[in-house]
């Protein structure tokens, strides 16, 4: 991320780990490590997250597919506290179209944290243009805790374009940008994840 005005997210660099394994088709489990790297400061180790799936709905019967996942995270060292976190997760396909959105709820838990329920809403729309190609729009709505009634510039919001292609049978890519459209947002944020399916 890069922003001008505001010197934590300037330069920053942001890197997780994923590995999540499929019980069955209904639950899931996936364990998180992150990195963070802020301006001017040695790359550091920052948390390690659980994150427990579980699917509500299944769109062959209820039009969309649902899903709830649960989450914690344990921060590393002075990064402190931890957080807990419920989400909610909603998608559906229709011919070439993928629609997707989440609302997350995430409350800190443990040394140093602080009460209240912060709220974050993100969505995503692609479109199938071409095999194997994905491509579409996403939105990140950061409304910060919401006993602190934030404003819409105190916030974090950011929109911009993404694209989906898969390598080969196992390994997917996702790019995407995101423009910040709040003062409280990045100005630019930039995003690469790798997959493999096994």
């Amino acid at each position: 991320t890069t922003d001008d005005e505001g010197s934590s997210n300037d330069e920053r660099y942001r890197s997780r780990v994923n590995i999540g394994y499929g019980f069955n088709e209904t639950f899931g489990l996936t364990i998180i490590s992150t990195l963070d790297k802020r301006k001017d400061e040695a790359a550091e180790y920052d948390a390690t997250t659980f994150e427990f799936d579980t699917q509500i709905l299944e769109q062959e019967k209820n039009w969309l597919t649902g899903g709830i996942r649960l989450a914690y995270s344990l921060k590393d060292g002075d990064k402190k506290p931890d957080n807990a976190e419920i989400r909610l997760m909603l998608s559906r396909k229709h011919e070439g179209w993928n629609y997707r959105f989440n609302q997350l709820l995430t409350h800190e838990v443990g040394e140093d944290s602080e009460g209240g329920i912060e709220a974050e809403t993100r969505w995503q729309v692609t479109y199938k243009i071409a095999e194997p190609f994905d491509f579409g729009f996403q939105g990140y709505h950061d409304f910060g805790r919401l006993r602190d009634d934030l404003s819409y510039e105190e916030q974090s919001h950011s929109v911009g374009p993404l694209v989906k292609f898969d390598l080969t049978d196992s390994i997917f890519v996702e790019a995407g940008y995101r423009a910040g459209i709040s003062e409280g947002a990045p100005d630019h944020m930039y995003r690469l994840n790798f997959g493999y399916d096994f």
